[in-house]
């Protein structure tokens, strides 16, 4: 049944609908889990569908610091291309200076109606880049995903055709990250589905390359 939603969602996509997001308390979600390395939790997380404040506030005000990149796949359709943003985004620190950004790139979309790739990191507020960032936050994941450990607390993927993001965290995440989570609406409340990490297939963090443009 879960492919049949899948199949309708991106065929109204393809006519530029992707339905409203249902986010915070009350929602159903997915636990991906495994004994050693990081789990995933899917449900929908980024607002691009309303205005967005409140999540932006959770973020800035969690005590985490955050970066972001992204990228788009297709030229924007043209009501996003008046946004004026780029076909990729580098590694940015997500700031108060910086936060009207972030939103634009959570609401543009291409000529199919699909969103741009994001990927949203959350470290350790007390860790600084000891080298380039790109260079740092490549060895942060590495960390993570062998050891659980390190600087990186979580990772925040939206893959651009889905109404779900797909959110990475240890299997007992630092205090700052479990407030988010109970805020988002997951971190106290039983999944709806439980499933092996592994049939996350090419979704499973250790499959992408991030940050997008490490060389």
């Amino acid at each position: 049944m879960r492919w049949l939603i899948t199949y309708l969602r991106k065929l109204l996509g393809s006519f530029g609908y992707r339905g409203t997001k249902k986010t915070g308390p009350g929602m159903e979600y997915t636990l991906y889990t495994r004994e050693k390395g990081p789990i995933c939790y899917e449900f929908p997380l980024f607002p691009w569908d309303s205005p967005g404040e409140s999540f932006l506030q959770q973020l800035l005000h969690s005590s985490l610091s955050w970066y972001w990149e992204s990228e788009r796949r297709y030229d924007p359709d043209p009501t996003s291309a008046e946004l004026g943003l780029p076909a990729t985004r580098y590694l940015t620190p997500l700031t108060e200076v910086s936060a009207d950004e972030f939103m634009r790139d959570l609401k543009e979309r291409d000529l199919n109606g699909d969103m741009r790739f994001i990927a949203l990191y959350g470290t350790d507020p007390r860790a600084s880049p000891s080298s380039t960032i790109c260079v740092w936050l490549h060895e942060a994941i590495e960390d993570f995903l062998r050891d659980e450990q390190g600087p990186l607390w979580l990772v925040a993927i939206q893959i651009g055709d889905c109404n779900y993001e797909l959110v990475y965290v240890t299997h007992t995440p630092p205090a700052p990250v479990q407030e988010l989570l109970r805020a988002w609406g997951v971190g106290d409340r039983q999944p709806r589905w439980v499933r092996r990490y592994r049939s996350l297939g090419v979704a499973k963090l250790e499959d992408y390359t991030l940050p997008l443009h490490y060389s």
